[in-house]
């Protein structure tokens, strides 16, 4: 089994009965992006046809990547704030006020 956070992120750890569908969410923002990719692929050139794919699945993996690190991080930030509230004041919150 993956981390735990990880696991919830990619929803196999499901704490509620009805998860948000991401379609549901942004339904407009996801069809005018399909729209536009379509008109993309139809209309460049060969060459630049593969090029363009590879670009759209290398900005999938940043943003996923990227998303993650954010949900991690809140996820951490909250179990933080519960162990400061709920515990005895041992919780590493250095690790958020710090520099990388």
């Amino acid at each position: 089994m993956k981390n735990f956070i990880e696991e919830l992120f990619y929803d196999n750890i499901k704490p509620q009965e009805k998860s948000i569908r991401r379609s549901d969410l942004c339904k407009e923002e996801l069809q005018l992006l399909h729209e536009h990719e379509q008109h993309l692929l139809c209309n460049l050139p060969n060459e630049l046809k593969s090029e363009f794919i590879e670009y759209a699945d290398i900005w999938g993996i940043i943003n996923g990547k990227t998303v993650l690190e954010g949900f991690t991080s809140g996820f951490k930030l909250g179990a933080n704030f519960a162990t400061d509230t709920f515990g005895d004041n041992k919780c590493l919150l250095k690790t958020f006020t710090e520099e990388k």
